[in-house]
C-alpha cells in the first residue's frame, strides 16, 4: 500500500502494508490523502504489477468554537460588531440570532447575518438583548454536518437623554446694553 498528497502525487511506500486489507488506527488530520495499492504477480513468463485506483480519504475535523463573541455596552446612534471564530474543516456556515433571554436556544434568526462578524449600525433601545452565532459545517459528499452555537452574549443599549446646563445669570446690563448667555450640552444616559 502507499500514501500520496495529491491524486496523481507519487506515493510513498507504508511500511508493513502488504496485504490486501489495510487498516490504518487512530486517524488524524495529517492522515489525509490518497491511499491505493500495488500487487506484483510473479511468474514464468515475468513479473506484472497492478495498481489499484486511488481512495480519497478525507479526515473530518469538528467544527469548534476558538473564539466567543464579546458582549458590549452602547449608547443609541452607536454601532456594535460581534464576531466569532470558529475552525474546522469543510464548508463552514455561520448564523446570527437574537434573544430577550440568556440563553443560546429560541432565538430570532436575523435576516442577511451570516457571516464570522455581525455589525449593528445605528443602534436603537430595540437592540438592547442577546445575540448568538450557530456555527454549522457540511462535509462533502456526502453532506453530513455539525453544528455548534457561541455562548450568548448581552449588548446593552443607553438610551440618551440631551440635557443643558445655564450658567447662573448674575449681574445687570444697561438699558439697550448687550448680554451674552452660553449653554453648555451634555448627555445624561438613562
Amino acid at each position: 500500500w502507499y500514501y500520496a498528497e495529491t491524486e496523481n502525487g507519487t506515493g510513498t511506500l507504508i511500511e508493513g502494508a502488504n496485504q490486501s486489507t489495510f487498516e490504518k488506527s487512530n486517524i488524524t488530520t495529517p492522515d489525509a490523502g490518497y491511499y491505493y495499492c500495488a500487487v506484483t504477480q510473479n511468474s514464468e513468463i515475468g513479473t506484472n504489477t497492478v495498481t489499484s485506483a486511488p481512495i480519497k480519504v478525507d479526515v473530518k475535523v469538528p467544527v469548534s468554537i476558538d473564539v466567543q463573541p464579546s458582549g458590549a455596552e452602547k449608547t443609541v446612534g452607536e454601532s456594535a460588531e460581534l464576531s466569532v471564530q470558529a475552525k474546522g474543516n469543510g464548508t463552514i456556515t455561520y448564523q446570527w440570532y437574537k434573544n430577550n433571554t440568556n440563553s443560546n436556544e429560541g432565538g430570532t434568526l436575523i435576516e442577511g447575518a451570516n457571516q464570522s462578524t455581525y455589525t449593528i449600525s445605528n443602534l436603537t433601545v430595540a437592540n438592547d438583548a442577546y445575540y448568538y452565532c450557530e456555527v454549522r459545517q457540511v462535509f462533502e459528499p456526502d453532506n453530513t454536518d455539525t453544528t455548534v452555537k457561541t455562548n450568548p452574549v448581552k449588548i446593552t443599549v443607553a438610551k440618551v437623554t440631551p440635557s443643558i446646563e445655564i450658567p447662573e445669570n448674575t449681574g445687570s446690563v444697561d438699558y439697550n446694553g448687550t448680554s451674552t448667555f452660553t449653554v453648555t450640552p451634555s448627555t445624561n444616559q438613562a
